[in-house]
């Protein structure tokens, strides 16, 4: 390098970029002896291996730095090792997570040898509660694989806690890494009027997957149902102008004398999972589920979740768009730490599971709470003060990996734009990504207010999805009729989600998470739905799309075709795909004892008479076979094959030629 180059780069204060991106730094992760330690698993002293993970304003004890067993108590020391070594060591940085001040003696170790590089002979407290104490020395000319770090707890009294150790081979002082996602903003962070905050507390945020109905709960406001120290659910419509319209206590039945808060809302803004305790105000809140009546809502049934105990006294809930899905914070034996996130599911037969943990890779030794599952039932978010971020507690998101619900990818920070220096929480997305709805502390009112952030399209804050919306009406007269709607994967039939139709309109919506094909349907007493199939193995972007669905009622003579049932080419192997259709099949039969059917098998005519009329029969009694394995009575099904003679369309294309090809029901009697 050049005199003139290297006098600009001084003059320009380039150096200690340059130096920055050519320093190694090496963090302590290795446990090799200590003096004492809290617990063997909160603040213990396996806890101060790894990066920095207490945030730095959280003013706090933080579970995941070590602490001697006793306050002021004179000497105490920690020995860390690191698995790669490190050469010419320049730096040391340790992080004090709490009560800082008590490093008396450091030790650097190289195999079996030990140097001591810095000593304090009188520590003092810090001013602050919460630093990085850096030590910079001479390059080591031997390699460090080790530290010892003595603390005089006496001269800095409480609990002194020790979070991470790092060591660094140049100057640029050493500084922890944020994990950051891939979500840009598309503004500012921007409080919501006075429509929606006032000079009490708003949070947890809820919008409509439409965006156009936002609720959240208020605290301590004069207006709530119940004491001025209880939580009421509050509720507010987008007008067309994008603002918010002002917001109204959402009333009885919602809220009542105790706490109440909302917790998620279906797709179609029908459902709302709510926390509260309708039989008995004072005491703890439960789980209820209300529905929609027209404009009101319906006295809120409680949910039962076996082993649904909690330890702590806060809990968060969130209900995911499939509305067979929640997610819980909950402190119970077993877990991983203080507030972990949980997962309940809801059966075929309306039973929810108890509670499973989501794991290591999202769950910390710390809190994790308000979780909030994207639309496309993969991406998470959540609040925690178990990684290190931007303030006392920040916002992540994580993807599912798979259908186990415990192998996630690394949770990352949603970065300053949406986390800010302080308490961040209650994040809400609306269904097409473009507006996030966040709970912060406002400077300006001193206290909890709901801000939102509009949002560039690319990026990880939600997989592409498609609202399906449409009306439940009977085939013939185009009635409305209230149904229970499913929808399943195509690929193995597997139901991954429900809503419900309402009168007097029979709309509903759905949202479908793109990268499979979905079939989907109603269900009703006394009629049959027509599925309807939608493929989005390729979904570019977030969409919408209208479909109604067609209910056949169920009388004698009435023919119901049955599209969802397939086979293997020339063959009566029912395709995995085909389960899902019969499965419904079986529940007509069970929801009408006295029914009895014909199940009629068709081919096109790309074969000969004789082999189209025993394919036909085989499917037929194939397709007998299946719905006897679940239960229904053979006597009530008869299995018919009419091979080719029966074709609804033109042979001659290939869209007919598929159409005849089919599996229909005919109903032949039913009381």
């Amino acid at each position: 390098m050049n005199r003139l180059v290297s006098l600009f780069i001084l003059l320009s204060g380039l150096w200690p970029a340059i130096e920055a991106q050519s320093q190694t730094t090496r963090w302590a992760d290795t446990l090799i002896d200590f003096s004492s330690q809290y617990s063997s698993s909160y603040y213990s002293a396996g806890q101060a291996t790894g990066p920095p993970d207490t945030p730095p304003d959280l003013q706090e004890p933080a579970p995941q730095a070590w602490s001697p067993l006793e306050p002021d108590n004179g000497e105490a020391f920690i020995r860390l090792g690191f698995t790669q070594g490190l050469s010419a060591v320049q730096q040391i940085a340790i992080v004090e997570s709490h009560h800082p001040g008590a490093i008396y003696r450091v030790f650097l170790e190289s195999g079996a040898r030990s140097w001591m590089v810095h000593e304090v002979l009188r520590p003092t407290p810090a001013a602050q509660p919460y630093r990085i104490y850096r030590i910079f020395l001479d390059a080591t000319p031997y390699t460090v694989t080790g530290i010892r770090i003595v603390l005089n707890t006496a001269r800095a009294p409480g609990f002194n806690h020790l979070d991470a150790v790092g060591i660094t081979d140049g100057r640029q002082p050493i500084e922890p890494v944020i994990a950051l996602a891939d979500v840009e903003a598309a503004g500012e962070r921007e409080w919501l009027g006075p429509a929606i905050n006032s000079a009490y507390a708003e949070v947890h945020p809820i919008v409509s997957p439409d965006g156009l109905r936002l609720y959240f709960t208020r605290k301590n406001h004069p207006r709530n149902a119940g004491s001025r120290l209880r939580d009421d659910i509050w509720v507010s419509e987008r007008e067309q102008s994008g603002e918010w319209k002002r917001a109204k206590n959402a009333g009885v039945p919602l809220n009542d004398a105790g706490h109440n808060y909302l917790n998620g809302i279906s797709p179609d803004d029908n459902m709302a999972l709510i926390a509260a305790n309708y039989q008995n105000p004072d005491e703890r809140e439960r789980l209820y589920l209300a529905r929609r009546n027209g404009e009101s809502w319906s006295k809120p049934e409680p949910l039962d979740i076996p082993g649904l105990e909690n330890q702590n006294e806060y809990a968060a809930f969130h209900l995911a768009a499939d509305t067979r899905s929640i997610l819980l914070s909950l402190e119970r034996e077993g877990g991983y730490g203080y507030k972990d996130l949980y997962v309940s599911f809801k059966n075929e037969s309306g039973q929810w599971s108890p509670p499973l943990n989501l794991g290591q890779g999202v769950n910390t030794i710390a809190d994790e709470t308000t979780p909030f599952l994207a639309p496309d039932g993969r991406t998470l978010y959540f609040t925690t003060t178990g990684r290190y971020g931007y303030g006392s507690s920040d916002i992540f998101v994580s993807k599912r990996l798979d259908d186990t619900w415990q192998r996630w990818s690394e949770p990352l920070n949603l970065g300053q734009a949406i986390n800010s220096a302080g308490w961040d929480a209650n994040f809400s997305l609306q269904a097409d990504g473009e507006y996030a709805y966040f709970t912060s502390f406002n400077p300006a009112s001193q206290s909890e207010d709901i801000g939102r952030i509009r949002l560039k399209p690319e990026g990880d804050q939600i997989e592409q999805v498609l609202v399906v919306n449409g009306r439940v009406l009977d085939r013939l007269t185009r009635k409305p009729l209230p149904a229970s709607i499913i929808y399943a994967r195509e690929a193995d039939g597997r139901e991954v989600g429900q809503a419900a139709s309402e009168l007097p309109s029979g709309h509903y919506q759905i949202v479908l998470p793109g990268g499979e094909a979905y079939r989907f349907f109603a269900r009703t007493q006394g009629y049959y739905a027509l599925t309807e199939v939608l493929d989005l193995r390729q979904l570019p972007e977030f969409g919408e799309v209208e479909r109604n669905i067609l209910m056949v009622p169920i009388r004698t003579g009435e023919i119901i075709p049955l599209p969802g049932v397939t086979f293997a080419p020339n063959s009566n192997a029912l395709q995995e795909s085909s389960f899902a259709e019969l499965r419904r099949v079986a529940l007509l039969l069970q929801d009408h004892p006295n029914l009895r059917m014909e199940i009629a098998g068709h081919t096109n005519d790309r074969c000969d008479q004789s082999f189209c009329q025993e394919l036909s029969e085989k499917r037929a009694r194939a397709v007998q076979a299946f719905l006897v394995e679940q239960g229904a009575d053979p006597v009530r099904i008869i299995a018919v094959g009419y091979g080719k003679q029966v074709p609804v369309q033109d042979n001659s294309t290939e869209e007919g030629r598929a159409a005849n090809q089919r599996v229909e029901l005919r109903i032949l009697k039913v009381d």
